[in-house]
């Protein structure tokens, strides 16, 4: 019945009291057209941090492209419940539409001034919605060249490695044996942890 009540529902949204914007989110992400999802935008800013989270724990269970641009932006909300009820979001989704919406998190600009917790998930997630599309942009990452050891690539190297320990691809196998044999000792050293550490979360039991 709300798709007839957008208005009000509106100004739900716009309401002072987090509790009935809270219960506008709940009405308009169960409606899920493309007009409710234009009104949830406004809630992605809201001052109030419960309203904020409720928006990006409703919207785990609205597919399509709409919803994935407003959890995108929750990534960087400067509450880090959100953002990771907002990654966990991302995730639960699947396909190519939440793929690409990571993707696009990790090519802003903005993504590298992000916290390590917060870029393993994001890198994390990244790996297992990719699979074996995803192996080839975290290998550039791992692989980049760091003489000064720039703190910012040499966070990027780690997440990136341990990225790759959720990622069941072949690919993903093959790239982690061919670095635990990298001639740069750093790479080979980080490798081989996480190889040993892959192969447990995959098969159960290391080497075994």
């Amino acid at each position: 019945m709300g798709k007839t009540h957008l208005q009000i529902l509106s100004r739900g949204v716009s309401d002072k009291r987090p509790q009935a914007v809270r219960g506008a989110i709940i009405v308009l992400s169960r409606i899920g057209d493309p007009q409710a999802f234009n009104i949830l935008k406004q809630a992605a800013t809201n001052v109030d941090r419960s309203v904020r989270l409720e928006l990006v724990t409703q919207l785990k269970d609205c597919p399509g492209p709409e919803a994935l641009e407003i959890l995108k932006l929750a990534v960087t909300d400067a509450d880090a419940e959100i953002r990771l009820a907002a990654i966990k979001s991302i995730t639960s989704q699947r396909g190519q539409a939440a793929f690409d919406t990571v993707g696009g998190i990790i090519s802003d600009q903005k993504f590298v001034t992000l916290d390590d917790n917060d870029k393993q998930r994001i890198l994390n997630a990244y790996s297992i919605l990719g699979g074996e599309e995803a192996v080839g942009a975290l290998g550039t990452m791992i692989r980049r060249i760091n003489p000064l050891r720039n703190p910012i690539l040499s966070s990027l190297r780690r997440v990136s490695i341990e990225a790759l320990c959720h990622n069941r691809s072949e690919r993903a196998e093959q790239l982690m044996v061919q670095l635990a044999n990298s001639w740069r000792l750093d790479i080979r050293r980080q490798a081989q942890a996480a190889l040993k550490r892959r192969r447990e979360i995959i098969y159960g039991g290391g080497d075994e």
